[in-house]
């Protein structure tokens, strides 16, 4: 190694460890100390009191045996599941397939409905979790820990790799793509109807219960579940379970999230063997 290059070692950052892939001379860098960039308060608050308001729904649900709201919430979250899975995943993510303006639309609110931030936002920290998977570059490492690439990503600052690896990839597609540039100018007004408002008012029409019940069980209970359904596929699906193609690839087989997110199995494979996002 030319001294050039040993100076250049030594000066990354002294809070990261060195490792090398099995398979490349690739260094990776695995960042260890969480509290220099920082946490995000205000995600704290918000995941917090969302979850307060679960608890209390979950209680509310029980005790007045509101299943009817319970069920709408069920399935209204299925179409937040295919903005999802069909959507941002496998249309927008990894343009899978070709999909017509009507049905792009379509599957802009129902991405919304899930409310899991713009729809370029999603596709790039899910590009660059498949080109940099299980490095600092990955927004939800899973060397990092469960709760880290469960939830803790959201409730921190993003390490530094992730911003110098993202200007590496192109996101062109994305940023060009009308039905996503729409969505992304005016999201806090798709977030708030489609993920609250809009179910609320629909689960007082179709099934009929007072406005509260239908916000707490029809609405935001159904929103942390299919947050954490989600989750799991970033979480438990990268750290137990089997690997049916290959014991060097970090995403496995689990049931839990493939009963969620079908597109899992599959997922393992796109991106993650042939480098590609």
């Amino acid at each position: 190694m030319s001294s050039h290059q040993s100076h250049l070692n030594m000066s990354i950052d002294h809070f990261s460890v060195r490792i090398f892939s099995s398979d490349s001379i690739k260094a990776r860098y695995i960042f260890v100390d969480s509290l220099k960039y920082g946490i995000v308060w205000r995600n704290v608050f918000l995941f917090v009191l969302l979850h307060v308001v679960y608890g209390f729904g979950l209680v509310h649900l029980i005790r007045e045996r509101l299943w009817s709201s319970w069920i709408f919430g069920y399935w209204y979250s299925v179409f937040g599941g295919i903005g999802i899975t069909c959507g941002a995943h496998r249309l927008w993510s990894h343009r899978s397939y070709k999909a017509s303006f009507p049905l792009r639309a379509f599957l802009m609110i129902c991405q919304s409905i899930a409310g899991q931030n713009d729809l370029y936002t999603w596709c790039r920290d899910h590009r660059l979790h498949h080109k940099f998977s299980e490095t600092d570059a990955d927004p939800h490492n899973s060397n990092r820990g469960f709760f880290f690439c469960h939830v803790g990503w959201l409730l921190t600052r993003k390490h530094p790799d992730i911003m110098i690896r993202g200007k590496t990839l192109c996101f062109d597609d994305l940023s060009k793509d009308p039905v996503i540039k729409f969505q992304r100018k005016f999201y806090p007004f798709f977030y708030i109807f489609f993920c609250f408002l809009f179910p609320t008012l629909l689960c007082r029409f179709i099934v009929g219960d007072t406005l509260l019940n239908c916000l707490i069980v029809g609405s935001f209970g159904r929103y942390i579940v299919s947050l954490h359904c989600t989750w799991f596929v970033n979480s438990a699906a990268h750290m137990w379970g089997d690997r049916p193609y290959s014991v060097k690839m970090e995403p496995r087989y689990v049931f839990i999230s493939c009963f969620y997110d079908k597109y899992k199995l599959t997922d393992n494979l796109s991106g993650k063997t042939s480098g590609s996002p």
